[in-house]
């Protein structure tokens, strides 16, 4: 499975602003940049024409312009050259969604619904950014361990001695996972 093929939150909307931005995911190398109407682009940071990194660059009418010879590309890595305008140039981009106060990502075309956090009686205590280099079962694991969460997070009202009465059940589907 490829990592890019998925969903994944990669930075908080409000580090985000006038100026590009570069993450790195799967080895990969983003530029992440709002175009003036506030919408979100993510190309591939290494231009075509040079190899400049494009988060060294400006935005300009709705594109990212390369600070090294100007080429400009749009949300979709269609681009264009300042000297040339009928030359086809494209570069590869992601799909975006914000959403819970993070800029998601995923590999253009890619058939992966997003994650769906509608869940009767959730309530969002916080989010938080963590890299975990580690299979996601671990994670899981890590996050439904029950007597974590009554020990460290004792301002959701768990009583410690319900812990008994506690039940979980993880459901892994190829786009999420479930818990119940």
């Amino acid at each position: 499975m490829k990592i890019l093929d998925h969903w994944q939150p990669v930075l908080k909307s409000n580090k985000l602003k006038n100026k590009p931005i570069e993450i790195e995911i799967a080895s990969k190398k983003i530029t992440l940049f709002r175009d003036k109407d506030n919408h979100v682009g993510a190309i591939i940071s290494r231009c075509p024409h040079r190899g400049m990194n494009l988060s060294h660059g400006d935005i300009k009418d709705n594109n990212l312009v390369c600070t090294y010879h100007g080429w400009s590309f749009d949300k979709k890595g269609n681009g264009k050259s300042p000297c040339n305008p009928n030359m086809k140039i494209e570069t590869n981009y992601f799909d975006i969604r914000e959403y819970n106060d993070y800029i998601w990502l995923v590999k253009s075309g890619s058939q992966a619904k997003f994650p769906e956090f509608d869940i009767p009686n959730f309530k969002n205590i916080t989010i938080f950014h963590r890299r975990a280099e580690t299979p996601l079962e671990c994670v899981t694991d890590n996050f439904h361990e029950f007597e974590h969460f009554p020990r460290t997070h004792q301002s959701i009202g768990y009583d410690f001695k319900q812990i008994i009465e506690s039940k979980i059940d993880i459901n892994f589907f190829p786009d999420k996972i479930k818990l119940e």
